[in-house]
């Protein structure tokens, strides 16, 4: 038998100590006790919780794009390349198994901005750090236009 699942409510809280006991508290509690009363009895559900993280921003990729740029220029690699080292070198590899076709592939830092900003800030602090041992000059962030000086780039 095929089953779907249908979603009936999505309530936002977060979890807190209550009386030595770590509970959900719902963000509003009036409208998840409305919805609770509305639902079925005698079925089973799922409670999925997810959490909302950040992902990079325009600017850090094209920072980023900037300094595999700089590296190009002390090399001769292509920033593609370079880019296919660094996340290589930065966040390791997996192995495919399609058949009997095995590939080593990396991750990707895609244009739909699925990195966590975290993540890309990891990135960009590699890719300065090889900058700094290749004693490359960095202009910052603020320099190339991409952030104020108000705004953290993470």
């Amino acid at each position: 038998m095929a089953t779907t699942e249908k979603e009936f409510f999505s309530v936002q809280g977060k979890f807190a100590d209550a009386d030595g006991q770590r509970r959900f508290i719902p963000a509003s509690p009036p409208y998840y006790r409305q919805c609770c009363s509305k639902m079925p009895l005698d079925k089973q559900f799922t409670v999925k919780f997810t959490s909302k993280v950040g992902s990079r921003s325009s600017n850090q990729l094209k920072y980023y794009w900037v300094l595999l740029g700089l590296i190009s220029d002390y090399n001769g690699n292509t920033p593609e390349e370079l880019h296919d080292f660094v996340m290589r070198a930065k966040f390791g590899t997996k192995t495919i198994t399609l058949g009997k076709i095995s590939q080593e592939v990396r991750r990707s830092m895609s244009e739909s901005a699925r990195m966590p900003t975290s993540d890309c800030v990891e990135l960009i602090t590699f890719v300065l750090d090889i900058c700094r041992d290749l004693e490359i000059n960095i202009p910052s962030m603020e320099e190339l236009g991409y952030i104020s000086n108000d705004k953290p780039y993470h």
